[in-house]
């Protein structure tokens, strides 16, 4: 009701803040994902306008939309979105730490001046700061402590997920090389934007049929695998393979396959 009266009226106060983060994670655990992603990103925009008053909100949010993209399979705006949940924690925490050492600080000052106005008293107050600064030293010790183990785990998740995106990536190449699709080549140079620089590096004059040919074995395509996915006599790819070797250089005693390995 909340949330329905919240979107009906238009407002985007912390209620409707509130209502559609819980909205959006209902959605998102019943798989209602396109529901989800609607209230979400409206959680999102409420809390832009509402972030002086509600900042510590938006890595809820944040990491309410990288689930949903993980489990639509949109990695790319999964990793985004733990990089933005990644950036929020460690500001609501460092804001927490600061806080900490205010008070301490504080704390420290006021406890001063009572030592000056009561002398008679000063062995408690010292002891007592000494005890108050213990307490929050450990309290902060244990944020760190926190704070460093947390973000080991999400380094983890964000390696695992550029990892997942690169193997997808290098999955469809390979697809397209297996079709000899048109596209294969500018897909591959997405994935290896360095390697054609360089094979043009050695020979500018090399054309693009042959950059494909380098491209399929730079994937470790045999020669019996390109001349079936091309449409070619296997005799053909031979020849094509020591032409490949006389315009890049390549000595005779190389593999070609290594040669191909050692280009990024």
């Amino acid at each position: 009701m909340a949330y329905n009266k919240a979107n009906i009226n238009g407002k985007e106060d912390g209620i409707a803040l509130y209502a559609n983060t819980i909205m959006g994670e209902y959605f998102l655990n019943y798989k209602q994902y396109d529901k989800a992603e609607i209230a979400l990103n409206k959680a999102l925009k409420i809390n832009e306008k509402t972030k002086h008053i509600y900042a510590y909100y938006a890595k809820y949010i944040y990491n309410d939309l990288r689930v949903l993209y993980e489990r639509t399979g949109d990695k790319e705006k999964a990793y985004l979105y733990l990089k933005a949940y990644t950036d929020a924690f460690y500001r609501t925490n460092t804001s927490l730490l600061a806080t900490i050492n205010q008070d301490m600080e504080s704390f420290i000052a006021v406890t001063q001046q009572d030592a000056n106005h009561h002398k008679s008293k000063i062995y408690w107050i010292v002891s007592l700061s000494f005890i108050g600064l213990c307490l929050l030293g450990l309290y902060a010790w244990r944020i760190i402590i926190a704070l460093r183990k947390r973000k080991k785990v999400l380094a983890i998740e964000a390696e695992n997920l550029k990892i997942r995106m690169n193997d997808n990536k290098q999955e469809k190449v390979i697809e397209l090389g297996k079709k000899n699709d048109p596209e294969f080549l500018d897909r591959f140079k997405e994935s290896y934007p360095e390697f054609i620089v360089q094979l043009l590096t050695i020979n500018p004059n090399l054309e693009n049929s042959e950059l494909i040919f380098c491209a399929m074995l730079k994937l470790h395509f045999t020669s019996k695998e390109i001349a079936n996915y091309t449409m070619v006599q296997h005799r053909s790819i031979q020849q094509k393979k020591y032409r490949i070797r006389k315009k890049l250089n390549i000595p005779g005693e190389t593999d070609i396959y290594h040669f191909f390995d050692t280009l990024k």
